[in-house]
């Protein structure tokens, strides 16, 4: 059959709603071809309107956003898991595959550099860098590792293993407690929260808020991510874990990866008291309360603060969304490890990853908003701008002229 269907996104999830059915004609003809007439005719039924979460104003915003960078933008409802934005870049014009496609046209889609046929929303992975350290703050007073009280000494760095590992802000941010850790981001308090976590219940909590599995949005060819442990890399690559790769987990480095949409249902659990929702982009399909993760409130608040200082404190590392009423958090994921020149630059797709996580408005949260740029550099410097935009059409404010 020549039939059109529906082979990505929400095309494929609803192909048995909107795709019309053809009809059937039986007729008797002559052997010459003629038709002498008809025996039976069932006749074609038109496919259904289907309506969908996307928020149109959301997605322009979202392309808008993004430019010409390679990277990707999930707005999510913190309430129900609605998604009012999916918007994967570089991207590509669908219409292309209604009609018979040519050599040339899919010889320049599919040798793309670019890769504009991936959703990155759903289908790249990275690693998700600083932007994971709400969870392991989480961890740590759930499971009694520390107290809000417990604070560290960052001196801009932390030998551990006889290995120096050390924290983004070269010149050290003195003392730092929990609330401060998540505003600056501070490396060494994240590597100390993890040395007394350990691995597997770093990685435990990971897979309670949704990592290393697929979020049940239904949309087609969703990577699972990788939360990894001591057995999967025995399993997997038949080698025994090291200890500095737990150091590296605690700031969202190594074998940890994550999609965009994962991030941004994380978020979506952290500004709406503790449940993790299902993502959906047909109504219908995804209207479920979702999944109580048990969250202590009043760590949940400590969390919320911190994040409210990453916009809001002169020292927070979104400085930027200054002025929106913005929680979230940065993260710089490394592509490849940094050496020990204090000087060192990377460029091209050596660049790290540019995050922004987070919510709007603080208290009464209508929109979780995640932002990807790759090879984009500091999450502070491209991925908060980058997210400034869409958080102000959400908001309903005239959005500033792109930098």
């Amino acid at each position: 059959s020549d039939r059109l269907v529906g082979a990505i996104g929400v095309e494929a999830l609803a192909e048995e709603r909107v795709a019309a059915r053809d009809g059937e004609r039986w007729v008797v003809a002559s052997a010459a071809g003629k038709q002498l007439g008809v025996v039976n005719e069932i006749p074609g039924t038109p496919g259904t309107d289907l309506a969908v979460t996307l928020d149109l104003k959301l997605q322009r915003a979202a392309v808008t956003a993004l430019g010409d960078r390679a990277g990707a933008i999930v707005v999510l409802d913190p309430t129900n898991g609605a998604v009012r934005a999916l918007y994967s870049s570089p991207s590509f014009d669908p219409n292309i595959f209604s009609a018979p496609l040519s050599p040339e046209v899919w010889e320049s889609l599919s040798t793309d550099p670019g890769l504009p046929l991936q959703n990155r929303c759903i289908q790249g992975t990275y690693p998700p860098g600083p932007t994971i350290k709400p969870i392991l703050v989480l961890a740590g007073l759930a499971e009694q590792a520390v107290d809000p009280s417990w604070s560290v000494y960052c001196t801009g760095g932390s030998t551990l293993y006889n290995t120096r590992f050390r924290c983004w802000n070269r010149g050290g941010h003195g003392r730092v407690g929990l609330v401060r850790s998540l505003t600056v981001s501070c490396d060494v308090y994240f590597y100390q929260l993890g040395q007394k976590l350990g691995i597997e219940t770093m990685a435990a909590w990971f897979s309670r808020f949704g990592l290393g599995r697929t979020t049940a949005s239904g949309l087609p060819n969703e990577n699972p991510g990788l939360v990894g442990t001591p057995e999967w890399k025995m399993r997997v690559r038949g080698q025994r874990w090291y200890a500095g790769e737990s150091v590296s987990v605690s700031i969202g480095q190594g074998p940890l990866n994550t999609t965009v949409l994962q991030l941004a249902r994380v978020y979506a659990a952290l500004a709406n008291g503790g449940r993790l929702v299902r993502p959906h982009v047909i109504p219908e399909i995804g209207e479920r309360a979702g999944i109580d993760l048990g969250l202590d409130p009043t760590a949940l608040a400590l969390v919320a603060r911190g994040l409210e200082g990453v916009t809001t404190s002169a020292e927070g590392t979104a400085r930027s969304l200054a002025g929106l009423p913005v929680a979230g958090k940065t993260g710089t994921a490394q592509v490849v490890r940094l050496g020990d020149d204090p000087d060192e630059e990377l460029t091209g797709r050596f660049q790290h990853h540019a995050w922004f996580v987070g919510w709007a408005p603080m208290d009464e949260p209508r929109a979780g908003v995640a932002v990807l740029v790759e090879q984009g550099g500091g999450g502070g410097a491209v991925g908060a701008p980058s997210a400034r935009r869409v958080f102000e059409v959400m908001l309903g404010m005239n959005p500033a002229r792109p930098q």
